[in-house]
């Protein structure tokens, strides 16, 4: 994740043990309950991870994407897609009909893969 955002628009410049802090907090309910089921890490033939997906059920009872992040030298082969693809049949077969995130429209890169996956803009 650290490595995921550095450079990017989404870096606030965190140290690794912030970043440690911040997905123990997501899996402690800080974004809303975890949903382990539709939470996901990618790997790579060797075993090393490469991609994962975070998601949490907000207040209101709708899944809420927290956080997908690829490793640098493996961005635009599909894997926050993939991930994203993952995590949204799974949650439609729990029988949610939506799944929510937020993106910083800074992040380009990120809103158009979310864009191309369908996701609309909801501003309110």
């Amino acid at each position: 994740m650290l490595a995921a955002y550095k450079g990017t628009p989404d870096d606030e410049g965190e140290s690794l043990a912030d970043t440690v802090a911040i997905l123990r907090s997501t899996m402690g309910g800080g974004f809303g309950r975890w949903l382990p089921q539709a939470s996901f890490l990618a790997r790579d033939d060797s075993g090393r991870s490469v991609g994962a997906i975070v998601t949490a059920l907000e207040d209101d009872g709708t899944p809420f994407i927290v956080f997908v992040f690829v490793a640098p030298d493996r961005g635009g082969q599909g894997i926050a897609s993939g991930l994203i693809g993952r995590s949204c049949r799974t949650l439609c077969e729990s029988g949610y009909s939506t799944v929510r995130l937020w993106v910083n429209t800074a992040n380009e890169r990120a809103v158009s893969l979310y864009r191309r996956l369908s996701f609309v803009d909801v501003v309110g």
